[in-house]
């Protein structure tokens, strides 16, 4: 009787131990749902941080290409008035210009290498001379500083003619050499030319 009560006694713990790992959850299953939260997680910022950097490189593409397109416009513009005022016989008219902020000062020289450049930006004289042998004998437009032009591309100065023939039509007598105004975002010039006059002036 002592053995049958043993057996069953064994048998009993068998049937509680056996019951107790039937009742365990699988340990891989915990470790997936703890693994994979964070990585989720994680994912999901990084496409965040991807579409941040995307959306960042768009707006910056956009607004480079604007600041180019203004520079390329306002080229057209100041020879397209130029020339206008160029073609009459007397006129005295008033232009207002857009340029980016990022140029300071738009300038104007027969001759750079003469220029007189006390009071004006300190750099403003190696920047605009380093351009003095491709402006001579030409009156021309200089943009400073020279990097932001050059960095779309486009020349820091422009050769003022007008016609099909590329005619010098601007004089630049009497005036400060160079000729700057500064420019915050918009400015005015006036051009004239009056009776019997070869070119147009700008009038300070």
């Amino acid at each position: 009787m002592k053995r049958i009560g043993e057996f069953f006694m064994e048998k009993n713990k068998s049937s509680n131990h056996l019951a107790k790992l039937t009742n365990l959850k699988p340990l891989t299953s915990k470790k997936a749902q703890v693994m994979g939260m964070p990585f989720e997680m994680l994912f999901s910022l990084i496409l965040i941080a991807v579409f941040i950097v995307a959306v960042f490189f768009v707006i910056r593409t956009v607004l480079i290409r604007a600041e180019q397109a203004r520079i390329v416009l306002f080229e057209q513009e100041l020879a397209g008035k130029i020339e206008s005022v160029w073609t009459k016989t007397d006129a005295k008219i008033s232009y207002s210009f857009d340029l980016p902020a990022s140029i300071k000062y738009v300038c104007f020289s027969s001759d750079i290498n003469k220029g007189n450049f006390e009071g004006l930006p300190e750099d403003m004289e190696r920047q605009l001379t380093l351009y003095a042998e491709q402006t001579k004998d030409s009156n021309s437009l200089f943009f400073f500083p020279t990097k932001v032009p050059q960095s779309h591309g486009i020349s820091p100065f422009m050769k003022i003619t007008c016609g099909e023939k590329k005619a010098d039509c601007l004089s630049l007598e009497n005036l400060d050499n160079p000729y700057c105004i500064q420019n915050t975002g918009t400015f005015s010039l006036t051009f004239e030319k009056k009776i019997g006059d070869r070119f147009v002036k700008i009038v300070s």
